[in-house]
């Protein structure tokens, strides 16, 4: 993905149920924007924003996150 382009969540793992707990609990659903402003692979971690909503997740869980571009 690229930084500061906004993406359509377009699915999310089902199967770990911690994991889709998390993701329901910070709305990152199937048909939310969100855009990826920083990807701190070094430290592990992604900074995406929902709205004006800065989030913090790690590499792994954001690599779970299928997401399409919005165009």
């Amino acid at each position: 993905v690229k930084l500061g382009e906004p993406y359509l969540v377009d699915r999310i793992p089902e199967t770990d149920q911690d994991l889709l707990s998390f993701l329901v609990k910070q709305n990152i659903l199937p048909g939310t924007t969100i855009v990826v402003v920083e990807a701190a692979l070094y430290q592990g971690v992604v900074t995406i924003t929902i709205g004006d909503k800065p989030l913090v997740i790690g590499s792994q869980v954001a690599s779970r996150i299928w997401v399409r571009s919005e165009v």
